[in-house]
């Protein structure tokens, strides 16, 4: 139990119980990125559903639509890609971009990233009609759990870039096999 509330507490804004994360618990708890994503999934279509029936606007519920992932998770995904954006644009040695990504400053880099990022799911979102639009949220639900075991799937099967952090640390103590078959 303790090993899916490390998972939702990682992936997701849903209180969890605090606990010190222990080895055997952190072992485990890839197993249960795919379930964070049903629930990520759920929430989506459920937000979808909903802005669905009301008179709202297009641009306003695409709008919404966009931000509900990002109230989800807390922004991890999003910082993550900034993060990424920085470090890939620097343009600099493997050293300099593994200390851009721990850097906590926002570069130019990061910026023009979010705003392509936000401006592009808020464009698809206004696209799709009837049919398409309930098809796209659809896809969008999958996608959030099928991100979620591929995530997995990656800590385990792709060697971590330094030998400590946080994606080390599950790496090192998860069951390699058993993630790999899970995901």
């Amino acid at each position: 139990m303790k090993a899916a509330m490390i998972a939702f507490s990682l992936y997701s804004r849903i209180p969890m119980p605090s606990f010190p994360w222990e080895d055997r618990d952190r072992k485990n708890a890839l197993h249960f990125f795919p379930l964070v994503g049903c629930a990520a999934g759920i929430v989506f279509f459920a937000a979808f559903s909903f802005l669905q029936q009301t008179s709202l606007g297009v641009i306003l519920r695409s709008a919404l639509l966009t931000a509900v992932p990002l109230l989800f998770t807390g922004g991890i995904h999003m910082d993550g890609f900034l993060d990424t954006c920085d470090a890939l644009s620097s343009y600099g040695e493997r050293e300099k971009k593994l200390e851009i990504l721990k850097d906590s400053h926002t570069g130019a880099f990061a910026v023009i990233g979010c705003c392509a990022y936000l401006l592009l799911t808020f464009a698809l979102w206004t696209q799709p009609e009837g049919a398409q639009r309930w098809l796209a949220a659809e896809t969008a639900a999958v996608g959030a759990v099928l991100s979620r075991a591929i995530s997995a799937f990656a800590v385990v099967s792709i060697p971590c870039a330094k030998n400590s952090g946080l994606v080390h640390a599950f790496s090192s103590a998860a069951q390699k096999s058993r993630v790999r078959a899970a995901a």
